[in-house]
């Protein structure tokens, strides 16, 4: 496969816009500088330093190479690079091209000096069909960023526009202004140090234009002294009680908050799940944390909350709330109960039963985020008689029916082989591409002869299946875009709605507190699930906002893929505050909870409600009314301006946001919020639940008080190289509003608690929040918490001593 790398093509574009030879200068430097950063000179390395191939060629403004080679020009390192070019490429080969940016640093791992190598490469060819892609490499173990095998549109002879835009993990590519890819890395390379440009085979070069900005960040403003430096601590209590050996009572709580005093914690958060009369906790199971011991404390303490501010007032310290109103219902949908065994404290959804789900969403399902109508086909009680695998081409694969097994099963627990009627063709047919999704969405590619393998005659009238393609029988494997693998049809011939599976369900183990994965066969599949889901091609978690089918699946032998009839209308527990009804809930629980006597509210927006294919949900009606009274469009019907649609929902955000922050006001509280990363991108891509997220507003017009980063330890030791990190704490202390770091992984690090403590303190941060209480400290059964690092009130002190006189 041919391949170009970008990164060495931006620094070639630096040399060639000097006017002069390729080898003329010693040394080239360039001063820029826009957005949050500092003017700097990128300095590129000497003459010397290069590594420059032979074969390369100038004439007239353009560069050509006839033969496969290489051009590398170290450069100095910075911080952050916000990139923009344009170039003319006329490839003279059948191969493609790859652009790539580089990453070369050192960083420290397990106590040593490790080299870690990162890349964003770019390619379009031909060859087995064409198609485009970036990857994310190196860092992230190869995986894939955003993929798309289709015709890119390329003619090798003639110019081509390539457009790539690069801007702290926002990349957007466009070839001849027709926008191919636009999306963001929640893990962007922190460094960039060398620019390449390689080909093999010929290629002529023309730069049109070229921006490269080092985003330095500003100087960073540092607490005024280390004593306010604040240790706090999160206590999310259904995992404390999992781990305790005894029920826990008011005077549990009382305790545990002078356990945490005498260490000289200052503030204790209680994530609040709404309360007994409305809230997860209550008379149903629990799902996955079906314990005892935490319906026990729903019932002898009914607002902890009460207590614990009681108790924190009487040591001089804070008692916070943290609400989580996207979160309200366990185990979704990873580990949801079978069909079989309804919960009367959950959810149905595809796949089974949520597990302790609050009373609110029960009573109003209706009010959750709704999915687009166009892909609500159900048919989930017909029968099942035809199913159809598509591959990407009409290569000559050799399948037979013996090489697969349908498993049907009406409970998604266990799952049994099909063994009914049924007629097998392996053909090659001619179809129409999907679409990613309702509008407006470019399709797969042209249409094209396809090999299909196709099971008819069938006569299934289970809800769900799986297709397995048996190990060691074939070498063959299928592969295509999933949204364009299966087309499953009922006795009429009609297409049936279907929610893919990638994995099995989990099991949680209560006694080792973690999940366990079994055999789908034996324990079912977590359909809709991609925060747990384990697939190689799958960029996972779930944050990942475009849809599934936006991705190529390989059903390689030995591999399999579920299928289930229908689709979640609605994502298990996303309420949608567009609708009063929702946020007025949210706002009658905040004022309960600062009548009980808080001092303030931490608000968290990210959740584990769990879908594959988030860029379909967010079509409730208050939406549809209002973007057809703006702008005229009928967003269930036609093809709308996805920008505008997802500013619209970061409206109700911002509404709920006001008047939460009236509320604690009103009571001369604080209001906190969850910033997290995937608010670093804005509404022109992809972004999480669809949804604009305007946290600089947030600061700027003064609706929160304070900051909570929930985001893991590498985020500590890159937060000066971070833009998005550091500019928001720029205008966090800027804005006299603390910024605390809540992460639950500081104690399993190779790092010491005061290399962490001095890492957020340098960084500009107020605090830590220790997420989670459970990993401090255990109730044993006489009644006493024990400490699980007894050293770590030591580091507290010693931290606050350093240098002081």
């Amino acid at each position: 496969m041919r391949r170009f790398s970008l990164l060495a093509l931006y620094a070639f574009l630096i040399v060639m816009e000097r006017g002069s030879g390729l080898l003329a200068q010693e040394n080239s430097s360039r001063l820029v500088g826009f957005g949050l950063g500092r003017p700097e000179k990128v300095m590129l390395s000497s003459r010397e330093e290069w590594q420059v191939s032979d074969g390369w060629s100038h004439t007239d403004g353009t560069w050509q190479i006839d033969r496969p080679g290489r051009l590398i020009i170290p450069f100095t390192p910075s911080n952050r690079i916000k990139l923009k070019f344009e170039v003319v490429l006329s490839p003279r080969s059948e191969l493609g091209l790859y652009l790539g940016f580089k990453e070369d640093k050192k960083m420290k791992l397990d106590g040593s000096w490790k080299s870690r190598f990162g890349a964003y490469n770019f390619r379009c060819g031909q060859g087995r069909g064409d198609f485009y892609s970036i990857e994310s490499l190196g860092k992230r173990g190869g995986r894939i960023f955003s993929e798309h095998w289709e015709p890119a549109g390329v003619s090798f002879g003639v110019p081509h526009i390539f457009t790539l835009e690069y801007d702290e993990g926002q990349l957007r590519l466009a070839i001849d202004d027709r926008e191919i890819i636009n999306g963001f890395d929640q893990h962007p390379l922190a460094l960039l140090s060398a620019l390449s440009f390689n080909v093999e085979g010929k290629v002529e070069i023309r730069p049109l234009s070229l921006v490269i900005t080092p985003a330095i960040p500003e100087n960073r403003m540092l607490p005024v002294k280390r004593d306010d430096f604040a240790f706090h601590v999160a206590i999310d209590y259904p995992d404390d009680l999992l781990l305790s050996e005894k029920d826990w009572d008011d005077n549990t709580l009382r305790e545990l908050v002078r356990t945490y005093a005498r260490m000289g914690v200052s503030r204790l958060y209680w994530i609040d799940y709404l309360g007994r009369s409305g809230g997860i906790i209550g008379q149903g199971e629990l799902g996955v944390f079906s314990l005892e011991r935490i319906v026990n404390l729903s019932k002898a303490v009914p607002e902890p909350m009460k207590i614990l501010s009681e108790e924190c007032h009487r040591f001089g310290m804070e008692a916070f709330a943290i609400i989580k109103p996207f979160d309200m219902a366990y185990g979704t949908p990873w580990a949801l109960y079978p069909e079989n065994r309804p919960n009367s404290n959950g959810l149905r959804a595809v796949g089974g039963w949520t597990g302790g789900t609050s009373r609110f969403i029960r009573e109003h399902p209706q009010l959750r985020t709704r999915l687009h109508p166009s892909l609500l086909r159900n048919g989930k009680s017909e029968k099942v008689a035809e199913i159809s695998l598509f591959h990407w081409d009409d290569a000559p694969l050799v399948l037979s029916a013996e090489d697969f097994i349908i498993w049907i099963s009406d409970d998604n627990e266990t799952y049994k082989p099909y063994d009914g009627p049924l007629n097998f063709k392996n053909l090659i047919i001619d179809k129409k591409p999907e679409r990613f999704t309702p509008a407006p969405e470019k399709r797969h590619g042209s249409s094209r002869p396809v090999r299909t393998f196709r099971f008819s005659e069938l006569d299934i009238h289970s809800p769900y299946l799986a297709l397995e393609l048996k190990a060691g029988t074939t070498s063959a494997k299928l592969e295509n875009f999933l949204s364009a693998f299966v087309e499953i049809k009922n006795s009429t011939g009609d297409r049936m709605a279907v929610t893919y599976g990638l994995s099995p369900s989990l099991r949680f183990d209560p006694q080792n507190f973690h999940y366990q994965v079994g055999n789908f066969r034996e324990v079912g599949i977590a359909f809709d699930a991609g925060e747990r889901t384990r697939y190689d091609r799958w960029t996972g978690g779930a944050r990942l906002q475009q849809s599934l089918g936006r991705s190529r699946f390989v059903l390689e032998p030995g591999g399999w893929l579920g299928l289930a009839l229908g689709r979640n209308e609605f994502p298990t527990a996303t309420v949608d505050p567009s609708y009063p009804e929702v946020r007025n809930w949210i706002i009658e629980r905040v004022r309960e909870l600062m009548e009980l006597g808080v001092d303030g509210v931490d608000f968290r927006l990210a959740n584990h409600t769990d879908s594959l294919d988030w860029e379909n949900y967010g079509f409730s009606k208050p939406v549809v009314d209002e973007f057809r009274n703006r702008y005229g469009v009928d967003i269930t019907r036609d093809i709308f301006d996805r920008a505008l649609w997802r500013k619209l929902r970061g409206e109700y955000i911002d509404t709920l946001l006001r008047e939460i922050s009236n509320v604690v006001h009103e009571f001369d509280g604080t209001f906190q919020m969850h910033v997290d990363s995937f608010m670093a991108f804005g509404p022109e891509s992809n972004c999480f639940h669809e949804t604009s997220w305007n946290w600089a507003t947030w600061i700027g017009d003064g609706i929160i008080d304070e900051i909570t980063l929930k985001e893991g330890p590498e985020t500590f030791s890159a937060i000066d190289e971070n833009t998005f990190w550091a500019e928001l704490i720029r205008r966090g202390r800027a804005a006299d509003i603390p910024v605390y770091a809540c992460n639950g992984d500081l104690l399993e690090t190779p790092e010491t608690p005061l290399e962490w403590f001095e890492k957020s303190y340098q960084a500009g941060l107020s605090g830590i929040i220790f997420y989670e209480s459970a990993k401090l400290v255990s109730l044993k059964s006489d009644g006493r918490f024990v400490l699980k690092n007894e050293s770590l009130p030591e580091s507290f002190t010693q931290f606050r001593n350093i240098n002081k006189r």
